[in-house]
Formats: structure tokens, sequence, C-alpha cells
């Protein structure tokens, strides 16, 4: 986020996004931010500046209707919403990359469990987050949760993703929303190119949403693409 807060609201601003997820914030310490009139960006990091961290920043409108924050540790977060008669529960999530530890991706995927499980069930949920997985074209036996609009092949433990929103009932909204390739990659750099990041809900909550598609060219860090959802 260095340097980089004037070019994410004019982002949000001319995109009219009420909510974006950011990951790889690298800010140091939990705190919020006003950036531009009225967004305020909040946000949890590490001890140490420059590494990993994540955030949440809304609009000034939705600002307004903010029930609470709940800081897990420097890759997870959400933000608690009251939108009309409904609470919407908004986690951003920074999992850890393909060369880390298995302890350290064992440990983040229970502590998204944890997140999920005190939320209560009359709430929505939506999840914004890097999850650093390819989960690939193949959606034999998982139906349920993958609508086949993906790229690739899975690796690099896709199946952690797959495994997580199946007991978790959700749905990856990405793979549900026929696209060309290119509103499907969310990362390029160096000729290489994937879908690691995701969008989830609820799997009843699906019906809602009416479209979702990657941007390219609309980024604060132009290697990592823009999802939206409406």
């Amino acid at each position: 986020m260095a340097g980089k807060g004037r070019g994410l609201v004019d982002l949000v601003k001319r995109m009219k996004i009420g909510v974006v997820c950011v990951q790889e914030t690298r800010w140091k310490g939990n705190n919020a931010r006003e950036l531009g009139t009225g967004c305020k960006l909040h946000y949890t990091g590490t001890n140490m500046e420059g590494r990993n961290g994540v955030g949440i920043m809304s609009s000034k409108e939705l600002n307004e209707n903010l029930i609470g924050v709940n800081r897990k540790k420097f890759r997870i977060m959400s933000l608690k919403l009251g939108v009309g008669v409904t609470i919407v529960n908004l986690v951003c999530a920074y999992a850890p990359k393909t060369g880390c530890k298995e302890e350290e991706k064992d440990t983040f995927w229970e502590e998204m469990d944890q997140e999920l499980g005190i939320i209560p069930a009359r709430e929505r949920i939506i999840i914004g987050g890097d999850l650093n997985d390819h989960l690939g074209i193949s959606r034999e036996g998982m139906e349920r949760v993958h609508g086949s609009w993906a790229v690739g092949e899975r690796k690099d433990g896709g199946e952690r993703v797959i495994d997580f929103t199946f007991a978790s009932d959700l749905a990856m909204i990405n793979t549900f929303f026929e696209k060309t390739i290119n509103r499907l990659i969310t990362y390029s750099s160096g000729g290489r190119e994937s879908q690691i990041h995701l969008l989830l809900c609820k799997r009843h909550y699906l019906t809602k949403v009416r479209n979702c598609k990657a941007i390219k060219g609309e980024s604060v860090a132009m290697e990592h693409r823009l999802v939206v959802i409406d």
C-alpha cells in the first residue's frame, strides 16, 4: 500500500465499488486510515513493516453502516456491515504461498474455519482473497462448489481450497460465470497466468450474485487483476 492509497481510492470511485479486499498491504500493526473523501481502509499486519498484511476498504456510504471489525491475524480479517435489514460479513484472506511450510498453510486454513465459525448462520458471508492455489478447470465431483469456468490444471494445493469450500458450504463465485479467458485470469506475470484470487460465498447466496469477472488493467498492482462481483 505504500504510495498506492490515492490509486486505490480513484479505482473504487471510478468503478463505483462499495468494498474492496486487498492483500499484501505490507503495513505494520492494526489500524484504520482515511483514504480520500470518506473511504476508510481497515487493516492488519505483522510487527515488521514490508511483509504480508490484509485490509478492507469501504466507501463513505458503507462506513456509516459498520458494525464491527475482527482482525484474526496478518492474513485474515473481516468487516461486519449492516446493509438494509441484512448483516454482511466481508472476509479478506491472504493464504501462504507455494514455498511456505505445510504447517503454516494448515494454520491458515484452521484460522479460516475459526473465522467463519463465529459468524451466525443467519448472516451473509463473502470472502475475497488471494488464496495462492490453482483450482483448475476440472470439476468432477465438485459441482456443488465449482462452476467449471476456471483456468489451467489443479496444482499447488488447490485441494485445500476445495476442501474448505465443501466443509463451509461455500461456492467459488469466479467459476460460476461464463467468461472469456481474460475475464477468468486473475494473475499474470512473466508469461504465467493463473486464477489464484477468489471470491466465495455461501451456496444459497450464489443466486443473488449477478456477475463476476476479472478486469485486466484495473489494479493497483498490475500483475494482480481486480476481481469484482455485482
